[in-house]
C-alpha cells in the first residue's frame, strides 16, 4: 500500500465522527433523490403503459343525446382517427346491507372485450356473456370495500326503476386512475362512489337510448393539431347538443396523477439540492482545515518529490470515500423509501401494476451526485494544498491577526459581556467562513423542517376552512337533473330537516378577452347562509340580483376586477345564448373552481324561471345517518355528502401520509443540524486545542471551557433558525404558489406551535450534536501547551 493511501486511512479513522456525520448528510440527500426520482419515473411509466395498453383516449364529448350515425361523422373530422359512442350515467346505487345511498356511474362497452377506446382490466371475474344483459362489471375498489363477491347482486334505479344487476367481474379503468366522482370531491371515496360497467345494448335499454349515445371518445391524430381538431368536433355535433369537448390533459382523473407526477419532477430537484450542496460545503471546510493543518507534512512531501496531482489526489480520495459510502448507503436507503412510497400511492391511484422498480440510471445518477458532492467540496482544499510551497509550508502559519470586533464600539454594553461571551464573540468573528456556514447549515435544517412541518398546517387549515367556515350546511344532496321549485319545498319536508337551501350547479364558460375558462357556476339564494362567501380580508359577500362573483384564483387567470365584463356561455342543455355579465366581487376558496351567482339569474341565463338541482340542508343534531337512509329509496337523489363524515374521511386519508412527511423531514433536518455543528465544534476543537489547554493551565474548570464551546454553537445555531424561520417562510409562499392547480390550492397559513416545534426540533440536534463534542473537550491534554512549537 502506498503511504499516502496509509496516510488516507489513518487520516479517516482520526475524523471518523466528522466523515460519519457528512456522510449522512450525503445519505440523506441521496435517499431523498433516489425515492422521488424513482416514484416519478415508476408513476409515468405505469401511466404510460397503461394508458397505451387499455386505449386512453384523447379527447371525450358529452352530448344530450345523439345517434350512434354521429360516431361516423366526427371520425370523418380531419384529425380523429377513431372514436366511439358511449352511455355514460350517473344513478342511485343500493347495495344490501348499506343503509345509505351510494353513487354509480354506468358506463358502456361494446359486447366484445378488447375493441374499446378506454377499455377495462378485468382483475377477477370476466366479461360479458353473449344475450345476458342484466350484467354488471364494478369497479374492484368499491367491490373490495364493500365487501362484494362475484355473483351478488346491487341496485341501479335508473329512469325512476330499480334495475337488479348481477356482478360478473371487477375492472379498473384508465379513465378512475384517481376515482372521483367530479372536481367538488378532494379525495376518492370508494365506499360511496361505483363505477359500473354494462353492455352498450344493455345501458341502452335501462336509460331509453336505443342506438342512441350521450358521450363520444376518440383518438386524435398525433400529428394535429388537437384545439383545431376539437372545435371541427363540437361543430359536427351541435345538432346533437355538445355540452363540451375535453382532452385528455383535462381529464379529471388523468389532472390528478399528471400534477403529483409534475410535483415529484420538482421535489427530485429541490431537495437533493440542499442536501448535497451542504455536504460538499461541510467537506470543502473540513478538508480545508485538514490541509492548513498539515501543512508542514504537505511541505515535506513535495521536498521529498511528491507531485501536486499526487497530493491533490490524496485529499479527493478523502472526499470520495465518503461521498461514495454515502452514496451507495443512501441508493439503498431510497429504494426502501421508495417502495414505501409506492404502497402509500395505492391508497390513491388505481393501477393494474404499481411497483417500485430498479433503475439503472437512477443508481447512476445517484453515484453521479454523490461524487459531484464530494468533488466540489474537495476542489477548494486541494487548492490550497497544492499552491502551497515547501519552503513556506516549513514555516508555522501566521495567526490570524486580531481586531476589534463591531459590538466592541459600544463601550457600554461591551463591558457587560462576560470573559467567556467575548472570547466567543471574538471566535466568530474571526473565523467568518466557518461561522457563515455553520449557521447556512442550520438555516437550512431550520427551514426544511418549517417546510415539512406546514403542509399539514396548510391541509388542517383548509380542511377547517372549507368544513367550519365555508360550509354551514349538514348534508348536500345531488339531484340527477334540473328540477323546479317543488323539487325544494320536498327538500325542506324531509324527515329530520330544519332548513333548506337550493343550489344550481352548472359549467359555463367565461371568456374575458382573448382569455377563457371553463368553470362551474353555482347559483344561490339571495340571502344564502349555508355557504358563507367571503373575501381574501374576510368581508362578507352579498350576490344581489344579478352579477357574478368569482374564485380568487379564477380572477387571477382570467385577470379580473370587480366591476369588469365577462362573456358566459352554458356548457350544456339546449341553449347556447352568450351573456354578459358583470363582475360584482372576488371571493376566497380552495377547492374547486367556484363562481357564484343569484340562482334565479343563473337560472334565467339557461332560459328557465328557477332550476335547482342539489339542495343544502340543515339537519337535526345527529340524524344525519336516519336521512341519509331514507333518501336512499329516493329516486331523483344522485348522491348525498354529510359534510361530517366527508371530514373525517380526509382527515383520517391525509393523517398518515402527513405524519410520514413529517417524520422524514424532521429526520432529515435533525441529520443536517447534527452535522453542521459537530463538524463544526470538531474544527474548533482541533484548532483552538493549545488556547484551550493554556485555559486549563491558568485555572478554568473543564465545565467553563464546555460553556465557551457551546455557547459559540448556541449563538450561530440561534442565527441559524432565526434566518431559517424566515427562509422556511418564503419557501412555504412560494409552495402556495408553485402548487396551485384549478382543483385545489394551498393556503399560507403556518401555526404557532409549528414554529416552536422547528425550534425546539433542531435545538435538541444541536445539543445532541454538543453532547457528542463533550468527549473531546474532556480529553484536552494540558501538557500539550507546554510544548515548543515546532
Amino acid at each position: 500500500m502506498k503511504a499516502l493511501d496509509r496516510k488516507l486511512l489513518r487520516d479517516l479513522r482520526a475524523a471518523k465522527g466528522q466523515a460519519i456525520a457528512v456522510t449522512m448528510v450525503i445519505v440523506c440527500g441521496v435517499a431523498s433523490l433516489v425515492c422521488v426520482l424513482s416514484a416519478y419515473w415508476d408513476l409515468g411509466a405505469t401511466r404510460d403503459a397503461y394508458y397505451r395498453s387499455y386505449r386512453f383516449g384523447d379527447f371525450w364529448a358529452p352530448l344530450e343525446r345523439a345517434p350512434l350515425r354521429a360516431v361516423r361523422e366526427v371520425e370523418a373530422v380531419p384529425g380523429v382517427v377513431r372514436a366511439q359512442g358511449r352511455i355514460v350515467k350517473d344513478v342511485n346505487l343500493d347495495v344490501e346491507g348499506k343503509p345509505e345511498p351510494c353513487t354509480g356511474r354506468i358506463v358502456s362497452l361494446p359486447e366484445h372485450q378488447g375493441t374499446s377506446i378506454n377499455d377495462i382490466h378485468l382483475v377477477s371475474g370476466r366479461y360479458f356473456s353473449p344475450g345476458v344483459r342484466n350484467e354488471v362489471i364494478l369497479s374492484d375498489r368499491f367491490a373490495r370495500v364493500n365487501h362484494l363477491s362475484i355473483g351478488d347482486r346491487i341496485w341501479a334505479t335508473a329512469n325512476d326503476k330499480k334495475q337488479p344487476l348481477r356482478i360478473v367481474g371487477t375492472a379498473l379503468s384508465p379513465e378512475y386512475v384517481y376515482m372521483i366522482r367530479s372536481a367538488r370531491e378532494f379525495l376518492p371515496n370508494p365506499d360511496r362512489f361505483a363505477v359500473l360497467w354494462l353492455k352498450q345494448d344493455f345501458a341502452e335499454m335501462v336509460l331509453g337510448m336505443q342506438e342512441g349515445c350521450n358521450e363520444i371518445v376518440g383518438f386524435i391524430d398525433p400529428g394535429a393539431e388537437p384545439d383545431a381538431v376539437l372545435d371541427r368536433v363540437e361543430h359536427v355535433l351541435e345538432p346533437y347538443g355538445v355540452l363540451t369537448t375535453l382532452r385528455r390533459r383535462d381529464q379529471l382523473s388523468n389532472r390528478y396523477l399528471s400534477d403529483e407526477i409534475k410535483g415529484l419532477g420538482v421535489n427530485a430537484t429541490i431537495t437533493p439540492t440542499i442536501f448535497l450542496g451542504i455536504a460538499a460545503m461541510i467537506l470543502g471546510v473540513m478538508l480545508e482545515r485538514i490541509v492548513h493543518r498539515e501543512r508542514t507534512q504537505i511541505g515535506v512531501l513535495k521536498a521529498y518529490g511528491y507531485s501536486n496531482f499526487a497530493i491533490g489526489s490524496h485529499y479527493v480520495k478523502f472526499s470520495l470515500l465518503v461521498s461514495v459510502a454515502g452514496g451507495v448507503l443512501g441508493f439503498l436507503l431510497g429504494q426502501w423509501l421508495g417502495f414505501a412510497l409506492m404502497r402509500t400511492y395505492l391508497h390513491f391511484f388505481d393501477f393494474p401494476l404499481l411497483r417500485h422498480r430498479f433503475y439503472p440510471g437512477v443508481l447512476l445518477s445517484s453515484l453521479g451526485v454523490s461524487v459531484l458532492a464530494g468533488v466540489l467540496g474537495a476542489a477548494w482544499a486541494v487548492r490550497g494544498a497544492v499552491r502551497v510551497a515547501p519552503a513556506e509550508a516549513m514555516r508555522a502559519p501566521a495567526p490570524k491577526a486580531g481586531h476589534r470586533v463591531w459590538l466592541e464600539r459600544w463601550g457600554l454594553v461591551w463591558r457587560n459581556v462576560s470573559f467567556s461571551g467575548k472570547m466567543i464573540l471574538r471566535n466568530v468573528s474571526r473565523y467568518k467562513v466557518r461561522t457563515a456556514i455553520t449557521i447556512f447549515g442550520v438555516m437550512c435544517a431550520t427551514a426544511i423542517l418549517l417546510v415539512g412541518r406546514f403542509a399539514g398546517d396548510a391541509m388542517d387549515y383548509l380542511i377547517s376552512y372549507h368544513f367550519d367556515k365555508f360550509q354551514r350546511q349538514d348534508v348536500r344532496v345531488d339531484f340527477y337533473a334540473e328540477r323546479d321549485m317543488g323539487a325544494l319545498l320536498d327538500a325542506s319536508r324531509f324527515p329530520h330537516v330544519r332548513a333548506a337551501e337550493p343550489e344550481l350547479d352548472y359549467p359555463f364558460t367565461v371568456k374575458a378577452g382573448w382569455r377563457k375558462k371553463d368553470i362551474a357556476v353555482t347559483g344561490l339564494a339571495a340571502d344564502v347562509h349555508m355557504l358563507n362567501l367571503t373575501t381574501a380580508d374576510g368581508r362578507p359577500v352579498k350576490l344581489g340580483e344579478d352579477g357574478l362573483v368569482i374564485a380568487e384564483h379564477i380572477a387571477e387567470d382570467l385577470r379580473l376586477r370587480p366591476g369588469d365584463m365577462v362573456v358566459m356561455k352554458p356548457l350544456l342543455g339546449k341553449t347556447k345564448r352568450e351573456s354578459t355579465v358583470r363582475i360584482r366581487d372576488v371571493v376566497q376558496q380552495y377547492l374547486g373552481t367556484g363562481a357564484y351567482m343569484n340562482i334565479r339569474a343563473l337560472s334565467r341565463l339557461l332560459d328557465e324561471p328557477f332550476a335547482v338541482n342539489a339542495v343544502l340542508l340543515r339537519v337535526e343534531q345527529g340524524r344525519e345517518g336516519e336521512l341519509n337512509r331514507y333518501l336512499k329509496d329516493v329516486p331523483a337523489v344522485a348522491a348525498v355528502e354529510v359534510k361530517k363524515e366527508s371530514r373525517r374521511k380526509i382527515e383520517e386519508t391525509l393523517a398518515a401520509s402527513m405524519a410520514i412527511s413529517n417524520l422524514f423531514m424532521t429526520v432529515f433536518s435533525g441529520v443536517i443540524a447534527f452535522a453542521i455543528i459537530y463538524n463544526s465544534t470538531s474544527i474548533s476543537l482541533t484548532e483552538r486545542t493549545r488556547d484551550l489547554a493554556s485555559l486549563r493551565v491558568l485555572g478554568f474548570k473543564l465545565s467553563e471551557l464546555r460553556r465557551i464551546v457551546f455557547g459559540e454553537n448556541v449563538l450561530l445555531s440561534a442565527a441559524g433558525m432565526a434566518l431559517g424561520m424566515g427562509v422556511g417562510t418564503l419557501l412555504c409562499m412560494w409552495m402556495v404558489s408553485a402548487y396551485q392547480t384549478d382543483v385545489y390550492r394551498f393556503p399560507f397559513h403556518i401555526s404557532a406551535s409549528t414554529f416552536v416545534a422547528s425550534g425546539l426540533s433542531i435545538a435538541v440536534f444541536v445539543l445532541i450534536a454538543n453532547l457528542a463534542s463533550r468527549r473531546r473537550i474532556a480529553r484536552l491534554d494540558m501538557v500539550e501547551v507546554l510544548k515548543a512549537q515546532e
